[in-house]
This record gives structure tokens, C-alpha cells and sequence, in this order.
């Protein structure tokens, strides 16, 4: 009797332990039981990671950018390896004017007299974000003074400022926010907002430029070579883009962009607003009128609408193919506006030889599908079917649903455009 009962507590004790193992496996699944989880790979820091380059790949340093192309690299001047050094000699860095004044007291002596040096920054010489530091011998006897910069000189504009303009620009800011980071950095004014546009139109702007082209042409070249035919025929992608919405913009651009390198061919900016004949037509009776009326270079290279602005871009952008980039655009991905299309094929920029053919962007039909129902729903609002229901409402057409029906009919074009 008590062998039986022993035998049925083993039971059942190995009986629970089974469950209880069970029912941990399923647990840890579930919420993700340590023991179950991937192993996250450990970090290495960019320092330590070495970055194996392929046989006969140019490295970042062989094809250098826009802004170390024409300001000077800063990382090449430090070596491959600048990321590992200890100390650096060159680039700029903040700097505490407390600090620096106080080394320069306390540890400079007078190289002729041997006296203690006193220092400050004599804020009426400073140019920008380049401030000027003077450092005199503490002896009254003594007439050594020193003074210099704390940015070198290139042509008309310090290099601090050449890059602190830039790099705002870079960012899609202005003038007014350098001012407030340096207001927020406690530091001096910076360059004031004649001296920052002048920088950006006389010394960065050509450069700018310059590197667009050069890389659109190297594009160009690189396109050639793929397709594979002496005549340069190949597909881009076209569309247009405004400074402000609701074709209301002054200014706007037309980009072209390959399909077969997905990279850039040709930009059109174009513009209907000249600020400086704004400035300067009230003041045609003025002396130096005749001087700026010979020298001005006019913004305004577009006189239609804005809507207009994408038609016009695109033409202009097919007219010049064959002389600034060597190649025939027989196919156009546009975004659905038919005038930009319309306009090209009338105008016939190869003549009847060759007529671009119009390929259709599925994104931009999927979209304009949820456009077309959301209008119609806005639109039914109040007005019964025959059920006796809106269209709107809980469960019948809202603007998820019509989410769903727009993504769906993407899906459809993308996995059938084939079949046709």
C-alpha cells in the first residue's frame, strides 16, 4: 500500500515538474526569455573599426567634396589616422576667452625685457567670428607689443567666417540663426548680414556651382557608359519644386535625375523676382543708377506663373541635353502633369526623330487614387445611397479604409505592371 502511494506522489511530483518546464519554455518565448534571445553583437567603436576597402575603390580623401575640394580638408591635413591622434595643431575650436587671457598673463614673459605680459582682445579690430588679440610687456620702460588674428586670411574674408557661413547654409539656415547661437554661446556678434550674403554670393556660391556641374557632367559620362549606345539615349526622372507652397513661389527648380545611375543630371533654377530691380526702380534718377544698370546680372529668368515654372524648367532641361550633357532623354518619369509632357512633345527638342516617351510613377498614382476619394468623400458628405447610409462614416468609406484601398492598388500596379 505505502509502495503504491509512493509511487503515485512520484508521479505526479515528475508529473508537475514536466508542466512547470513546459510551461517555462512557452513563457520565454513569449516575453522573451534571456536564455532565448540573440545575442546582440558588440559595438565597435568608430575609432577601432577599420574599413576595408575594395581592390582599385578611391578612397573619401580621392574624391573629395564641395566644401574640402575649395576650403581645404581638415581631416587630410591631419593624416589617415586623425581620429587616433592625441593632440591636434590645426581646424578651429571654442575657446574660453578667460582661459586664454590668463595663460597668456601668467605664463608669457616679455621677450626683450623679461616682464610679466598682459593681454586682451581688442573688440573694435575683429572681423567676425576673427578676433583680434593683442599681447603688451607689463613694463612701462618696454615697447613690445604683439597683435595678430585668431583666423588666417583668404583674399577678402577670414576663413572662420567662410566656414561658419557655410556651415549654416549647409544646415538650411540663415543669417539670423548664426546670430542666435552666438547670442546662446555667449559669444560676439558674428559677421553682419551684408558680410554673410556677400560671402555666400562672391566666394561660395561660384564655387558651389562649379563642383554642381562638374559632378552633373561626370554623371552624364557615367550614364553614357551604361547605356551602351553612341546617341546617349537613356530614361530620367523629372520633377519640379517650389520655396513655398500654393504656386505662389517666386522661385522654383526642375531636377533631372537618372534611372539608370539614380543620380543627378541637371538642375533649372528659375525665378519671376529680382530684389535688386525692386531696390532700384525708384531710383532711376539717381547718380550711380547708370553704373548698376550696366553691371547687374538680373535674377528673373522666368516671366509665366508659377504652376508654369515646372513646364518651362523641363524644356529648357531637354533643349540642352545633346550640347551640355551628350545625351538623348527618350524616356520621362514624371509625377502625372501632363502639361510638362504636353509641352515637350509639342515643342520636339530632337525634332521627329525622336519623341520622349512618358513613363508614369506608380507612387504618384497611388496617390492621387486616395486623393480622388477623399474628395469624393468630403464631397458626399450629407447625401444618401440607396441603402439609406452615407458614404462616410464607421464601417464604410473613412480615411483609413481609403488608406488601405490606395496601398492596395499600389501593390496591384507593382506586382501586375509586368504582365501587360
Amino acid at each position: 500500500m505505502i509502495s503504491s502511494d509512493l509511487s503515485k506522489i512520484y508521479c505526479r511530483f515528475f508529473y508537475i515538474c514536466f508542466i512547470l518546464s513546459s510551461f517555462n519554455t512557452i513563457f520565454g518565448k513569449i516575453m522573451g526569455n534571456p536564455q532565448n534571445r540573440k545575442r546582440k553583437k558588440k559595438r565597435i567603436p568608430p575609432s577601432k573599426a577599420a574599413k576595408k576597402l575594395k581592390h582599385g575603390e578611391p578612397s573619401a580623401s580621392q574624391n573629395p567634396g564641395p566644401s574640402e575640394a575649395k576650403l581645404g580638408d581638415f581631416t587630410a591635413k591631419l593624416g589617415e589616422n586623425h581620429s587616433q591622434s592625441d593632440s591636434v595643431k590645426e581646424g578651429t575650436i571654442f575657446m574660453d576667452v578667460e582661459v586664454l587671457v590668463g595663460v597668456f598673463n601668467d605664463v608669457l614673459k616679455c621677450p626683450d625685457c623679461g616682464n610679466q605680459m598682459s593681454s586682451h582682445i581688442d573688440m573694435t579690430k575683429k572681423n567676425g567670428f576673427s578676433h583680434y588679440v593683442v599681447l603688451q610687456c607689463e613694463n612701462t620702460e618696454c615697447d613690445w607689443e604683439h597683435s595678430f588674428h585668431t583666423s588666417q586670411k583668404h583674399g577678402p574674408s577670414y576663413t572662420v567666417n567662410t566656414r561658419a557661413v557655410l556651415a549654416f547654409r549647409e544646415i538650411g539656415r540663415g543669417h539670423s540663426a548664426m546670430v542666435t547661437f552666438a547670442k546662446l554661446m555667449n559669444m560676439p556678434p558674428p559677421p553682419t548680414s551684408s558680410n554673410f550674403m556677400r560671402i555666400q554670393n562672391n566666394k561660395l556660391l561660384p564655387a558651389v556651382k562649379q563642383l554642381a556641374n562638374d559632378s552633373m557632367v561626370t554623371n552624364a559620362m557615367n550614364v553614357k557608359e551604361v547605356c551602351g549606345n553612341d546617341m546617349g539615349e537613356c530614361g530620367i526622372s523629372l520633377d519640379g519644386s517650389w520655396q513655398k507652397r500654393g504656386h505662389t513661389s517666386h522661385n522654383g527648380v526642375v531636377t533631372a535625375i537618372s534611372l539608370d545611375t539614380k543620380k543627378c543630371l541637371d538642375v533649372e533654377i528659375m525665378s519671376d523676382k529680382c530684389k535688386a530691380c525692386q531696390k532700384w526702380q525708384n531710383r532711376v534718377n539717381d547718380v550711380k543708377y547708370p553704373e548698376w544698370k550696366a553691371n547687374h546680372q538680373c535674377k528673373i529668368n522666368h516671366t509665366g506663373s508659377a504652376n508654369s515654372m515646372e513646364a518651362v524648367g523641363a524644356l529648357r532641361i531637354f533643349e540642352r541635353s545633346l550640347v551640355s550633357r551628350g545625351l538623348k532623354y527618350k524616356n520621362m518619369l514624371g509625377d502625372g502633369d501632363s502639361s510638362t509632357y504636353n509641352n515637350i512633345v509639342e515643342k520636339k527638342p530632337y525634332g521627329e526623330v525622336c519623341i520622349p516617351d512618358k513613363l508614369e510613377c506608380i507612387g504618384h498614382v497611388q496617390k492621387r487614387v486616395g486623393s480622388r476619394l477623399r474628395r469624393l468623400k468630403n464631397k458626399s458628405k450629407g447625401v444618401k445611397l440607396s441603402d439609406g447610409k452615407g458614404l462616410g462614416g464607421k464601417g464604410r468609406l473613412t480615411d483609413g479604409k481609403i488608406d488601405v484601398l490606395q496601398n492596395y492598388y499600389g501593390l496591384a500596379v507593382r506586382e501586375n505592371g509586368k504582365a501587360g
